[in-house]
């Protein structure tokens, strides 16, 4: 995890357990979005982590549907986005899944502004994603390394 300058909120919801509906929500935070300075918003100013696993889609309606397919690049998170943008299928750790940015907040809800890796074991689904910042690249990067701390 990345390191913040004080001790992370956290909040763990289970919803429908034992049904196809299934979500389990883990969700990581501190600190808050400077949305006018994206490059504020790393580590250890704020972060903003979230594990879903099940059902992902009921997590934020209409983030993983109609992505806008774009190279991985710095300077995206400097714009607004109504939907959000694939970078592609990754193979991170083992995990072949989805990696894109949220929409912007409020439109992508709690995963507004986040990068998101997407991954399937199984029949379940997992998200693992982070508050992007400026290089976006970097946070990518950090993405990933959280990604790999995790256990297959």
């Amino acid at each position: 995890m990345p390191r913040v300058r004080a001790e992370y909120l956290n909040h763990l919801a289970v919803e429908g357990e034992g049904t196809r509906f299934s979500l389990a929500t883990f969700n990581l935070e501190r600190g808050a979005e400077y949305r006018d300075a994206p490059e504020h918003n790393r580590p250890p100013r704020m972060a903003h982590l979230v594990v879903v696993g099940g059902h992902v889609e009921r997590s934020a309606a209409g983030v993983f549907d109609n992505l806008r397919h774009v190279a991985l690049r710095d300077g995206l998170m400097r714009r607004t986005r109504e939907r959000s943008l694939g970078f592609g299928t990754m193979r991170w750790s083992g995990h072949a899944g989805q990696l894109f940015l949220a929409p912007s907040y409020p439109r992508g809800g709690m995963l507004g502004n986040h990068l998101v890796f997407r991954w399937r074991t199984g029949r379940r689904e997992y998200v693992l994603s982070l508050h992007a910042w400026e290089p976006l690249t970097e946070a990518a990067a950090t993405l990933r390394a959280v990604v790999a701390s995790t256990d297959r």
